[in-house]
């Protein structure tokens, strides 16, 4: 039977520390690549855990997508890929088998969802700020004009009361 390890063994053989570790065992937790016994701080790993967190921690050190690493935990770290450990692919049976495939298949319609999802908010994101500087020139063009309309409207008045009331003071002084 293989020994399971704890979040602090890990930590030790990998050089990542604990928290980074739990941090990474957090944002990877729907993957069924770190596979655990166990619940809270009885929670265990199986050896396996071990290259995962080496391959999350490696590839987020090369500064890649969370989507980019699930799919490089997907090609290096399925179950159904192990086949130098047996001990787990023996003791699946044929449903279990189909099980983990469909669950593979549901993942990887998932994550291409979520990618297509996230280029889509992006390219909303670009067209909303787009239309925003479009309404704001046109605010800026429309208060521009009311402005000068305004303007051209007053001058004349102002102009003609100025006149009115310097030839009314130029009159009190003759």
């Amino acid at each position: 039977m293989q020994k399971l390890l704890t979040i602090v063994d890990i930590s030790k053989m990998t050089g990542i520390p604990p928290s980074t570790l739990r941090y990474y065992r957090d944002v990877y937790s729907n993957c069924i690549y770190i596979f655990t016994v166990g619940e809270g701080k009885r929670k265990r790993y199986l050896l396996e855990a071990v290259d995962v967190f080496l391959t999350i921690s490696k590839s987020t050190k090369q500064g890649l997508s969370t989507e980019t690493i699930i799919s490089i935990l997907k090609e290096n770290h399925s179950i159904l890929n192990k086949t130098h450990d047996h001990n787990i692919t023996e003791k699946l049976n044929n449903e279990q088998i189909a099980f983990i495939q469909t669950i593979n298949q549901l993942l990887d319609t998932t994550i291409k969802m979520f990618v297509q999802q996230n280029q889509e908010i992006s390219h909303l994101h670009s067209e909303i700020e787009i239309k925003s500087k479009e309404i704001e020139k046109r605010i800026e063009s429309q208060v521009k004009n009311s402005f000068n309309s305004f303007y051209n409207k007053l001058n004349p008045l102002i102009e003609e009361t100025v006149k009115n009331t310097l030839a009314e003071l130029f009159k009190k002084r003759v």
